[in-house]
């Protein structure tokens, strides 16, 4: 098998599931959340919805972001010589990263928020400074994540197409 087949393959194996990331986020933040607060009329059980959904998806996030870097690392070990490039290392870069701030979202954030929900119900919840802090955190970094996961999806695409044309 030559290099361009392994590269078109793992390209495949890193390109699904970091656009499963990328956009996720970009949907739950854009589209999801905004809905369910308009049409779910009580606060807290929007919330406690938006928390189940978000709980979920970023565990899915965060193993989608992991069969992507560990695609990266297979292609930097199959094709060491023909990948070492300053674009390579941005594409790595920004997957590492995706991956610990989903990881660290899901792992450290969420369940701290979580708890806190458990403990204070009620409207009094959004009034608690650590509960918007923790959530204004774990917006923030949905938002890199989403930021971040377009550098290897942009790559990855123009490579792919570079070598189409080539």
């Amino acid at each position: 098998m030559n290099n361009n087949k392994i590269n078109s393959a793992i390209n495949i194996f890193s390109f699904i599931p970091m656009s499963i990331v990328t956009f996720g986020v970009l949907s739950l933040g854009l589209f999801v959340a905004p809905t369910v607060f308009r049409e779910i009329t009580p606060r807290p059980m929007a919330s406690n919805l938006m928390a189940d959904i978000f709980t979920k998806f970023f565990l899915v996030a965060f193993i989608c972001a992991l069969i992507t870097l560990f695609s990266e690392m297979i292609r930097f070990i199959l094709l060491k010589k023909d990948i070492l490039n300053k674009i390579w290392y941005a594409q790595i870069g920004s997957v590492i990263l995706v991956t610990f701030l989903i990881g660290y979202s899901n792992f450290q954030i969420a369940p701290k928020i979580n708890q806190m929900r458990i403990e204070q119900k009620g409207p009094t919840l959004w009034t608690n400074t650590d509960f918007v802090s923790l959530h204004k955190q774990s917006e923030a970094f949905a938002k890199a994540a989403f930021l971040f996961g377009l550098i290897p999806l942009v790559i990855m695409v123009s490579f792919q197409y570079k070598k189409e044309q080539s």
